[in-house]
């Protein structure tokens, strides 16, 4: 199996440090951090403890981009807001996929692989984005990524059939 991109980026960091290595220096379960390296898909928690432990760039862990060593400036202060800025580059990262997956939603629309949404969730959608935003703006909103990894997770219901013999 092919490592994504980010998980091939996280073997670059760990170096050749031991799985065992790796999960004490993030504070993890040995077994968890087996599984992230094998391709699952990482906590943010983890991410953040690489970012700080291996003095990494959270944007360059997460998306690939800017200079792969943090720099001074970033480990000196939050934003004007108080963000970190290490929730500020997950955040960034969190939006840019909910884009990308508002287009792949789209173009399945299209192509008639997926039902319109309904009307009641789409206006409820629509309130929730900012409409004076520039487009490759950090700041779309993650509001409406809750739901759909709620709904991609949720267990099937399950019919119960009566034990025993006749009923």
């Amino acid at each position: 199996m092919e490592l994504s991109p980010l998980h091939q980026r996280l073997h670059a960091v760990a170096g050749h440090l031991s799985l065992r290595a790796l999960a004490r220096a993030t504070g993890q379960n040995a077994e968890t951090v087996r599984r992230y390296m094998k391709g699952a898909m990482p906590s943010m928690q983890f991410l953040g403890m690489v970012c700080e432990v291996f003095e990494v760039e959270p944007q360059w862990l997460l998306l690939g981009e800017g200079p792969r060593e943090r720099s001074a400036a970033v480990d000196a202060d939050p934003d004007e807001t108080g963000t970190p800025p290490i929730l500020l580059a997950i955040k960034a990262g969190v939006d840019q996929l909910n884009r990308r997956m508002d287009v792949i939603e789209s173009a399945l629309r299209a192509q008639g692989l997926l039902p319109p949404p309904d009307a009641e969730s789409q206006d409820a959608r629509n309130e929730s984005k900012d409409v004076d935003r520039e487009p490759n703006s950090t700041s779309d909103s993650t509001d409406d990524l809750a739901p759909r990894i709620a709904a991609s997770q949720s267990p099937k219901p399950h019919s119960k059939r009566p034990r025993g013999g006749a009923g």
